[in-house]
């Protein structure tokens, strides 16, 4: 399983178990601004994607005003005098109607921010703010890790497409020497010299021409690539 579906499975399940602890809430959701304040939405559950939509989609409301001023906002979501584009957009949408929203702003990596939002079916009581500051810190920690298992994950991918690349390339030279009777040193200069001969790059010519030789079985190539392929291999062919 990727890591980007564990971890969104696993921040749901963070949220549920907020959501299970506060009496009286219907919705919660995890965001992240930049440095620049732009929001994304990273995880929600109940009405929290619904209502984090219509506040990114209006670039108003208690979320962005507790992005903006870096302090936890508790507030009343129909507060229309305070976000005037929020309320012109609440005019074409019906999301269900929470009386209360929680907005946790928190200081994440490279100056980004954190935002654990909660949505609510009537004012909080003390106990319930107490929960969401518990988990806060909770998130905040599996987002960082899951953040980090991604940026490993996708240098392993990059790790192995290389792996592979070059063994396309091995293939090639072992092709070219074995057709001209060189050695590898030869046969990879053969490569290049093709390869800028017809600007294709020498990983995509030496899977073309792996492809080639394979009946086209390789993986998908340009057709300029096909083509330089074809030209090499008469070229050696020639020699």
């Amino acid at each position: 399983m990727a890591v980007a579906e564990l971890g969104e499975g696993l921040l749901v399940r963070l949220l549920n178990a907020m959501q299970s602890r506060i009496r009286i809430a219907i919705g919660s959701g995890l965001l992240v601004a930049d440095t620049q304040g732009a929001l994304r939405q990273v995880a929600a559950v109940g009405v929290g994607e619904e209502w984090n939509r219509v506040q990114l989609d209006a670039g108003a409301g208690p979320v962005l005003e507790a992005v903006s001023s870096e302090k936890a906002i508790v507030a009343d979501p129909f507060d229309l005098r305070r976000h005037p584009d929020l309320a012109r957009l609440l005019k074409v949408t019906s999301p269900e109607a929470p009386k209360a929203i929680v907005a946790f702003p928190n200081a994440w990596t490279s100056g980004s921010q954190l935002v654990t939002v909660v949505y609510l079916s009537g004012s909080p009581a003390d106990e319930d703010l107490e929960v969401v500051g518990r988990y806060e810190p909770l998130l905040a920690y599996a987002l960082g890790l899951l953040d980090y298992c991604g940026e490993a994950e996708a240098q392993a991918e990059h790790m192995v497409r290389m792996v592979q690349m070059r063994q396309w390339i091995e293939q090639a030279k072992g092709m070219i020497m074995t057709r001209r009777s060189m050695g590898p040193d030869d046969a990879f200069a053969v490569l290049v010299e093709h390869s800028q001969a017809s600007n294709v790059k020498v990983r995509e010519l030496s899977t073309a021409l792996v492809g080639l030789l394979a009946g086209g079985a390789s993986p998908k190539v340009s057709e300029a690539a096909w083509t330089a392929a074809e030209a090499l291999w008469q070229d050696v062919g020639s020699g």
